[in-house]
């Protein structure tokens, strides 16, 4: 499913003729606030899944949006010692990982082109958080209309009575 992204929205509406020094810190300082504040790939030293989802799933939107296969690379090759022999390991990058290194890739085509796609990586985190945070607030919303409907004392308002109150 293709979705709406701010690089497709102003595609034809210039923003930037250049990138600069301020570019780069706004789209770092964005990211930090999605990969430290809202989904910290590690809490105490360990993956959180909930985090692993979440940036997988906007890596696999925003490549999809990109129309490429992967925002950056996946995959990584170091050596390694091992009884006095050199041996290459394969390692593969965590989502976040892959998404920061695409976010702050040195820029190879149009300034303008390279910071929109960069805001739409973080529009949809913030995007999905939103759509976290209401899912929440819909299922608390939900949980203390049936507490209050549980709820039988002498004169305790009936739901119906709290919906027409809430008008």
């Amino acid at each position: 499913m293709l979705i709406d992204i701010f690089a497709r929205r102003y595609e034809n509406q210039t923003i930037r003729d250049s990138f600069e020094q301020r570019d780069s810190r706004l789209l770092i300082q964005a990211f930090r606030i999605l990969s430290e504040d809202m989904y910290p790939y590690y809490v105490n030293g360990k993956e959180d899944s909930s985090a692993v989802a979440f940036w997988t799933g906007l890596h696999k939107d925003m490549s999809r949006e990109l129309g490429a296969t992967e925002l950056s690379r996946l995959w990584f090759t170091y050596s390694a010692k091992w009884k006095e022999q050199v041996h290459a390991q394969n390692r593969k990058y965590t989502m976040v990982t892959v998404c920061e290194n695409w976010l702050t890739e040195t820029i190879s085509g149009s300034p303008d082109e390279h910071i929109k796609e960069r805001l739409s990586l973080i529009e949809l985190g913030f995007r999905r958080r939103e759509n976290f945070i209401n899912s929440i607030s819909l299922s608390l919303s939900t949980d203390v209309e049936e507490l209050l409907d549980s709820l039988t004392y002498p004169g305790a308002p009936t739901a119906e009575e709290r919906k027409q109150k809430a008008l």
